[in-house]
């Protein structure tokens, strides 16, 4: 709910704001997305403890979303939601970090190669037809990437989660990270 609530918020900045307009500067208020390959691996400390295997270590979906601005052509700073997809015998596993992120550019227009990283809730969960899971703690991103043209970007982004579970008289860490390349667009 917080986040809607954030996203309606800074809607309604952009719209009313001449300054936050799309208007092909990198300056002002910028929405974007991407997909793209990656690779999901998580382990956790317990040996048996769950029914699930405390291992994964798979090839997958990356996807990413962001909403913000740039403070100057060189600078932006935005929510982001980025997170690794991989689907085993056991279910549908997802490694996520959502909060907030800078990315700093080298050039003032295209093409730019730049650098990016942030910081905020990491989760890792896994969903079976029957179950669920999920574990949640602090996660951290880091990445680059090059704006080909301008608002087509391609990045290599690397999520890192680290979790302190009790589950029934169980202390168990969760460690999951995930490993894309994707194809964004951004609308600035």
């Amino acid at each position: 709910m917080k986040f809607f609530k954030t996203v309606i918020a800074l809607s309604v900045l952009a719209a009313s704001t001449s300054a936050l307009s799309l208007d092909n500067n990198r300056k002002g208020f910028q929405i974007g997305i991407g997909a793209g390959a990656g690779k999901l691996v998580s382990q956790r400390s317990d040996e048996g403890v769950l029914e699930q295997p405390n291992y994964v270590d798979q090839f997958g979906v990356n996807t990413t979303f962001r909403l913000g601005g740039g403070i100057s052509e060189h600078f932006s700073l935005f929510y982001i939601n980025n997170v690794g997809w991989s689907a085993d015998e056991y279910g549908i596993n997802t490694a996520a970090v959502g909060g907030m992120a800078a990315q700093l550019f080298l050039t003032d227009s295209a093409p730019s190669l730049y650098v990016i990283g942030g910081g905020g809730l990491g989760s890792f969960s896994r969903s079976t037809a029957y179950t669920s899971a999920s574990y949640a703690g602090l996660g951290f991103m880091a990445g680059v990437g090059y704006e080909i043209i301008d608002h087509v970007q391609i990045e290599a982004m690397w999520n890192q989660t680290g979790n302190n579970i009790n589950l029934e008289n169980y202390d168990l860490t969760m460690n999951s990270s995930s490993f894309g390349i994707t194809l964004n667009y951004v609308w600035y």
